[in-house]
C-alpha cells in the first residue's frame, strides 16, 4: 500500500491495517524468515527468503527494505509440547525496565546466561531447568513498514509489497541483525524512522544437522525518509497502541497473581541488572 493511498484513509482504516481491531485482539502481520523450500500445499517457494502475509497471501522475496519505527524487547517462553508460547513479558524499550510476565514473574524466569553457565558448571542446575532455560528467549521486536518490490506469491505469481506495517521479531543469531544499522542512524542524530534498512539475502549456515539463516541489515544513510503527520504519525501511534494493549494484558495477569490490591505503575518499576541478549547465543 502506497503512502499516496494511505493519505486518503481514515485513522480507523489505518489502525485496522496495522492490526488494531475495535473489540478484538491485536493481529499485526509478521515479517519472517522462510526456511522451507516447499509449503504444506506442495508449492515450491524461495528458501532462505523473507516472508510476509498480505491480504491472506504469503509473499516471498530474497531482499527487502525495512523502515523501523519502534525498537523494543520482549521475553517469551515456548512450549514445544503444546507448540505455542506459554508465557510472555511486557514489551520494554530498555533493559532497565522490569520485564514482568503474565505468570507473575520477571523475564519469564530467565536466568542471566552468565550466571546460568556458572550454576551449570557447578552442577547446581537440573536437566529440567536446563531445558526450561533453553525455551526462554529475549526477542527484539521491531515495528515498522516493509517493502518487497521483487516478490512472488506461493503460487509463483510476481507481486510486490509496499510500505506494509509489520512486526519483525528476531532472536538468537539474528537478535542483533539490525542493531548496528540502528546505531549508525542514531549516530547521525537521526530518528530510526528517518531511514530504511536494506535487508540483504539471508546467508545459509549449518551447525550439525541444524540449518539456519543469518540476516544482514544495512542502513541507507544517503537517503532520508520524510516523516508525514497525516500517515506516518498515525502509523507510529497505532504501533504504540498495539504495544500498550499487549502490556496492559500482561500486566493485568501479573497483577492478578502477585499484587491484586496494588495498582500497576510502570513509572515506579525499579531498574533491573542489565541483561546482554548476545548471551542468548550460549543457549542455541
Amino acid at each position: 500500500m502506497t503512502n499516496a493511498l494511505m493519505t486518503t484513509m481514515s485513522y480507523n482504516e489505518i489502525a485496522q491495517l496495522t492490526g488494531v481491531y475495535v473489540g478484538g485482539s491485536t493481529v499485526l502481520p509478521s515479517l519472517k524468515l522462510n526456511r522451507d523450500a516447499v509449503t504444506e500445499n506442495g508449492n515450491k517457494v524461495p528458501q532462505g527468503s523473507y516472508m510476509v502475509t498480505q491480504d491472506g497471501v504469503n509473499v516471498y522475496a530474497k531482499t527487502a527494505l525495512f523502515r523501523p519505527f519502534i525498537n523494543s524487547f520482549q521475553y517469551m517462553q515456548f512450549d514445544n509440547t503444546a507448540g505455542k508460547f506459554s508465557n510472555k513479558s511486557i514489551i520494554v524499550k530498555s533493559f532497565r525496565e522490569q520485564a514482568i510476565d503474565e505468570l507473575g514473574g520477571v523475564k519469564c524466569g530467565r536466568i542471566d546466561p552468565k550466571e546460568f553457565q556458572i550454576r551449570k558448571e557447578r552442577n547446581l542446575v537440573s536437566l529440567e531447568e536446563q531445558d526450561r532455560q533453553k525455551s526462554i528467549k529475549c526477542y527484539r521486536n521491531l515495528y515498522g513498514t516493509v517493502t518487497m518490490e521483487k516478490a512472488v506469491t506461493e503460487s509463483g505469481e510476481e507481486t510486490s509489497v509496499i510500505d506494509l506495517p509489520v512486526l519483525w521479531r528476531t532472536a538468537g543469531v539474528n537478535f542483533n541483525a539490525a542493531n548496528n544499522a540502528l546505531k549508525a542512524i542514531e549516530k547521525k542524530k537521526h530518528y530510526i524512522f528517518q531511514h530504511q534498512l536494506l535487508l540483504g539475502e539471508p546467508k545459509r549456515e549449518k551447525k550439525g544437522s541444524n540449518v539456519y539463516y543469518v540476516v544482514t541489515a544495512e542502513p541507507i544513510l544517503t537517503e532520508e525518509v520524510p516523516f508525514t503527520q497525516d500517515v506516518d504519525a498515525q502509523i507510529f501511534q497505532t504501533f504504540q497502541e498495539i504495544i500498550d494493549r499487549e502490556n496492559k494484558y500482561v500486566a493485568e495477569k501479573w497483577r492478578s497473581l502477585t499484587e491484586k490490591n496494588k495498582p500497576f505503575d510502570t513509572s515506579a518499576m525499579s531498574a533491573l541488572e542489565l541483561d546482554d541478549p548476545l548471551d542468548d547465543l550460549l543457549m542455541i
